[in-house]
């Protein structure tokens, strides 16, 4: 193609209309002319154009007027003009004829007849890419790490799907994530799609399984100083999918490098959440890997489980928290001597609670402190996933954590939950 000494440029929104104008210069354009419109073409046009006319989108007219007197003979659409704004127009005389012979009014055929229009007085466009040869990308990948498989079905899922939408003239753009389509462009724009189905892929959370035993830690931060103040053994296996938490057991039976390894995971954790002052709550995977961080919480142990945690002289961990909290100095305060522990008594299945049995028997095992059964006769019972709750807590205090933890199992081997 002969090389025009004049370029007419319908500048629409983003940088395309003056990478344009430079590789156009660069080709030997010697005059470009730019029709830029308000609210879409970026300002800075006027940069890279000899001769720039503001318009409102609509004013078919006006553009076509302009060309004329600059003798543009070549043209190029360049950029974006939204969508909202080709169905929200104000058309002059012109474009009020071209509108008024369309059967459909869509992206594509409000461009194709503003193409005729533009022959009609001499006015050719050319490709998009008129001039971009170095600057459009090459077949293959441009950056990042290799596709995968699975990534390379969805590029294969998304480019079927994308010719169809241009046979409908749809739009452009589809959002492809693990085999499924989660936005295709139309009204919107290309943009907007973008967002909506990005939004839609970060809620498809896909997690991985971490191998291993469970703990729970509880802690302190001041000033940015992350403080241990108990580590949890969870001795029953926490397997998936889905399973309750039953036993939490203080202090931990795990060697003294792996405990400090589960506080210096924590204390990392807290810091990379920027947290400052006030309680934590962390659950943990151990495995022979290291300790990897499940939960990481701003907060207590919730429940009725914090009364398992009793501190210098009796006190709570609620006490210790507001101490803490209005500024007091609780770096001296440590955790009680003696070993404790709760059950969170696991629902077995669905049901309704009928009657429970047992209880005193369970609060008559030795190292027993207290059994609170807390869901009420005729209760509906729904037991996990979509349940959330337990029967009650058994709540143990002994001289070592094997004592705790068997106490516990036998309290609750007395109890009978009558469900129907």
């Amino acid at each position: 193609m002969q090389t025009p000494e004049i370029l007419g440029i319908i500048a629409g929104n983003g940088v395309y209309p003056r990478i344009l104008a430079a590789a156009a210069r660069k080709s030997g354009v010697k005059k470009i002319v730019a029709a830029a419109f308000t609210d879409e073409t970026d300002p800075s046009i006027s940069e890279h154009a000899d001769v720039v006319e503001w318009l409102r989108v609509g004013q078919l007219g006006r553009l076509l007027k302009f060309f004329r007197g600059h003798d543009v003979h070549r043209a190029i659409m360049a950029g974006q003009i939204a969508p909202k704004n080709l169905f929200d127009l104000r058309p002059d005389v012109k474009a009020l004829v071209v509108l008024a012979k369309l059967k459909q009014r869509n992206a594509e055929s409000i461009f194709s007849a503003i193409a005729d229009e533009l022959g009609k007085v001499d006015v050719h466009l050319l490709p998009a890419t008129t001039f971009l040869d170095e600057d459009v990308a090459a077949k293959g990948l441009i950056g990042g790490a290799e596709l995968s498989r699975a990534e390379e079905d969805d590029v294969d899922l998304g480019w079927n799907v994308a010719k169809e939408m241009a046979r409908l003239d749809i739009g452009q753009t589809i959002i492809v994530k693990n085999g499924t389509v989660l936005a295709v462009e139309a009204f919107e724009g290309t943009n907007d799609a973008i967002k909506r189905g990005g939004a839609l892929a970060r809620e498809a959370l896909v997690e991985e399984f971490i191998p291993g035993f469970e703990v729970a830690v509880e802690g302190l931060v001041t000033d940015g100083e992350f403080r241990k103040l108990a580590i949890f053994d969870k001795p029953d296996p926490l397997d998936g999918p889905f399973f309750e938490e039953t036993i939490y057991v203080t202090p931990s039976r795990l060697t003294p490098i792996v405990q400090q390894q589960i506080v210096e995971t924590t204390a990392a954790a807290t810091r990379a959440m920027g947290l400052s002052r006030g309680a934590v709550h962390a659950e943990l995977r151990v495995n022979e890997k290291g300790s990897w961080v499940i939960e990481v919480a701003a907060r207590a142990i919730g429940g009725l489980c914090s009364r398992a945690l009793k501190f210098t002289d009796g006190m709570s961990l609620e006490e210790l928290l507001i101490r803490h909290a209005v500024g007091e100095d609780v770096g001296d305060v440590a955790r009680e001597s003696r070993a404790a522990g709760v059950m969170m008594i696991p629902i077995p299945r669905a049901g309704t609670l009928r009657e429970v049995l047992g209880v005193d028997a369970a609060k008559a095992v030795p190292d027993v402190e207290d059994i609170i059964i807390s869901a009420h006769i005729s209760q509906e019972l729904v037991p996990p996933p979509e349940g959330a709750s337990y029967l009650g807590f058994i709540f143990s205090r002994a001289k070592t954590a094997d004592l705790v933890e068997a106490a516990l199992r036998n309290a609750h081997s007395r109890l009978e939950f009558i469900i129907d």
